[in-house]
């Protein structure tokens, strides 16, 4: 099968997504679940009339008088008997105000002979007073950023009475690993092992992303393959698998998805790392929701991939902002690859008071040092010759760009066509 283009790709990963559902969870566990549906405030904020400072609340009309302390309100008392002409009363933060009275003043700015109260200024009407509602009416419509929800926001809600949401489901993502030669961390690699950490690194990603994975691992053998790939597609939303996609004697992952019923979309795109990505459908439709990512084996090449298809899909389905490319100026040469897309692991740089990215030595898929360092990954499209200085090329932040950010960056870094 001929590889497709990036953009093929992308399209085909992002085309028709199907909705996750919703649920309806306590507030406390809605961080990063996004909110549907309209809200509306079930209270006003505040309930009451309460005191924003320690100090005396009394009637502003009374004013120009001897005032009369008649009694005292903590937070938490109700508001209690009210004051008449020419009373005020002790009052504490949060406390609410007695029915009648209108303003506070500091208790900086008054003083006490014997029970009357007397004011260093004249006070304005309504000061240190946060009065029923004014940061909001019962059943205004609540307005909040797009996008899954902050502690920010729940604070917010929180605070005018909500006890649960309806939300947004979150995808649920299982992960297979697979090669004989690998082992555990800690483990004795023995003479042909090789220490695994595409579980890790994709748990984490996952982990960035508010979601949890069950990841396990699996022998290079067909049935055991076929076996944990049908288990795992009866309760998950998101299969990512790495090895076992290419054009080897031991690579069972397509045959696998194959027999699960899994719908192969695409295989092989014209990238470099991450070429041998599959991308499948559980289905005959569409618009199933259940998809199948079949990643290289190469932890560089599975990140890539991560970053560039399954990011995207899974940013869509939780309501997240999109991790948008930028443009980067070159200000050295680039050699692309004759027939593909280079994505090139590079990191940000300021030189002459310009922001921009140098790339990274160490390209091989195999390789994580790099990986770790950078910064996001540069889009080198296929091409003859060179890109020269000046070329304006995207750059993939591993990390969300603030709004804004311009296109004149520039790259100090040539790039060769190794990866």
């Amino acid at each position: 099968m001929k590889a497709i283009s990036v953009e093929q790709a992308k399209r085909a990963v992002l085309r028709d997504v199907r909705s996750l559902g919703t649920e309806v969870l306590p507030l406390e566990d809605c961080l990063g679940r996004t909110p549907v549906g309209k809200l509306r405030s079930p209270h006003d904020y505040p309930l009451r009339d309460v005191s924003a400072m320690d100090g005396f609340a009394f009637r502003h009309r009374d004013l120009g008088q001897s005032l009369v302390l008649t009694g005292e309100r903590k937070a938490g008392d109700r508001a209690g008997f009210g004051i008449l002409k020419g009373e005020a009363v002790r009052i504490m933060t949060g406390a609410p105000l007695p029915p009648g009275a209108d303003s506070v003043v500091p208790k900086e700015q008054a003083w006490l002979e014997g029970s009357s109260v007397h004011f260093k200024g004249l006070p304005q009407k309504g000061s240190h007073v946060r009065f029923q509602g004014e940061g909001m009416r019962r059943g205004k419509r609540v307005v909040l950023p797009k996008g899954p929800l902050t502690s920010r926001a729940l604070g917010f809600l929180a605070s005018l009475g909500f006890s649960r949401l309806r939300v947004t489901c979150r995808p649920r993502v299982t992960v297979i690993i697979t090669g004989d030669e690998l082992v555990k961390p800690g483990q004795k690699p023995g003479a042909a092992g090789v220490f695994e950490s595409n579980g890790s690194m994709l748990r984490a990603a996952l982990r960035e992303l508010g979601l949890e994975a069950q990841v396990s691992w699996v022998p290079d053998r067909p049935g055991a393959m076929t076996r944990a790939v049908a288990k795992a597609l009866k309760d998950c939303d998101v299969l990512l698998t790495t090895g076992g996609v290419s054009v080897g004697e031991r690579d069972w992952a397509k045959e696998a998805f194959q027999k699960a019923g899994v719908r192969q979309v695409f295989w092989r795109v014209a990238q470099k790392p991450g070429g041998p990505l599959y991308f499948g459908r559980r289905g005959h439709k569409v618009s199933d929701r259940t998809v199948v990512f079949g990643l290289p084996g190469n932890p560089a090449a599975v990140h890539s991939c991560f970053q560039l298809y399954v990011l995207p899909l899974l940013e869509r389905w939780m309501g997240k902002p999109s991790s948008k490319p930028i443009r980067v100026r070159l200000s050295r040469e680039v050699r692309p690859l004759a027939k593909k897309t280079l994505f090139a692991k590079a990191k940000w740089e300021v030189r002459d008071g310009h922001r921009g990215v140098k790339v990274l030595t160490g390209q091989g898929s195999h390789l994580l040092e790099s990986l770790a360092l950078g910064d996001g990954l540069l889009e080198v499209p296929p091409g003859k010759g060179v890109y020269r200085k000046s070329t304006s090329l995207l750059f993939h932040p591993f990390a969300l760009v603030p709004r804004g950010t311009s296109a004149g960056m520039v790259l100090p870094s040539a790039v060769r066509g190794k990866a």
